[in-house]
């Protein structure tokens, strides 16, 4: 399985000391994307930054009233018990209670989006910075096999000290990872809850791979670190390690200067990746497409 990981390249810069060089803008390449590269990370983004306002969240339908009362109460009793054992914090417990009735938040997963689309004008435009970004093209065959585990861990917390490579364990074997399309729908699914008891088969992974159809152009697959249910996340960053060999190309928007074209395979190149082929990304001039041609 092919996925195309499209986002931006550079990360703009401003001198802090603004009396000398007078608010000098410079350009450098993204630290995001630099790091990916250099240590073959994918990182775990907190649904809650998305642009979709509907990911990452759940929502209960009540049959009644007396339904809500009832939900009410339970989450008060259950937020305070497990706050005072522990196992969530107060801030966590008062997201769950004030969202009840609207969508609440999924804390337990983190997310890697990809597309199964290679020529997709709208993600460049959108994710890729307008064509000064890049496309990285992963080829997964196995899941297993792809992602790096240490010590019973898949997933790792970032601390980087110096521009070395540290990082720590997160979860051990409590993390599961997902690989799974999107699922595009008109209509909502909802928790159904009557007389107390949920009506419906339900799963909590369901939001993170149902979207709206609007975003159907996406052609979306998501790599998923899931908690048990309960359990959450915190702000830190977090990731995955890929095998390098699973990194097969690198495509150049058609707005991306050569000058950082030319810094991104000295990256990929001393990082110890074997046979990725790098493409420009050309306008076609016969149609409303984009070609791809090899780099030497």
């Amino acid at each position: 399985m092919k996925l195309y990981k499209y986002m931006r390249a550079l990360d703009d810069t401003i001198c802090s000391k603004k009396e000398s060089c007078k608010e000098y803008r410079g350009v450098m390449i993204s630290e995001r994307l630099r790091k990916m590269l250099t240590y073959s990370r994918i990182f775990l983004s907190n649904p809650e930054v998305f642009n979709d306002p509907f990911d990452g969240y759940f929502s209960i339908q009540f049959e009644s009233e007396q339904d809500k009362d009832d939900a009410k109460k339970i989450i008060e009793r259950k937020a305070e018990q497990f706050v005072k054992e522990g196992k969530i914090t107060k801030k966590r417990a008062d997201r769950i209670k004030d969202s009840l009735f609207t969508q609440i938040s999924l804390e337990n997963f983190r997310v890697a989006c990809f597309s199964e689309d290679d020529k997709n004008d709208l993600m460049w435009a959108h994710y890729a910075d307008q064509h000064r970004g890049v496309c990285l093209v992963y080829e997964i065959d196995d899941k297993r096999a792809a992602f790096t585990v240490e010590n019973n861990c898949c997933v790792f917390v970032e601390n980087d000290v110096d521009d070395t490579e540290c990082y720590g364990c997160f979860g051990g074997g409590g993390v599961k990872l997902l690989l799974e399309r999107i699922n595009y729908r008109k209509n909502k699914e909802f928790l159904k809850i009557s007389l107390g008891k949920v009506v419906d088969e339900y799963n909590t992974e369901w939001p993170m791979y149902t979207k709206s159809t609007v975003w159907e152009y996406e052609h979306e697959i998501r790599l998923v670190a899931k908690l048990p249910f309960g359990c959450a996340f915190s702000d830190d960053t977090y990731f995955c390690k890929i095998n390098k060999s699973s990194l097969k190309e690198v495509r150049f928007g058609i707005r991306l200067e050569k000058k950082y074209q030319q810094q991104l395979q000295e990256i990929i190149k001393r990082s110890g990746y074997m046979n990725v082929v790098f493409k420009q990304a050309v306008v076609n001039t016969n149609n409303f497409s984009i070609d791809f041609k090899n780099i030497n």
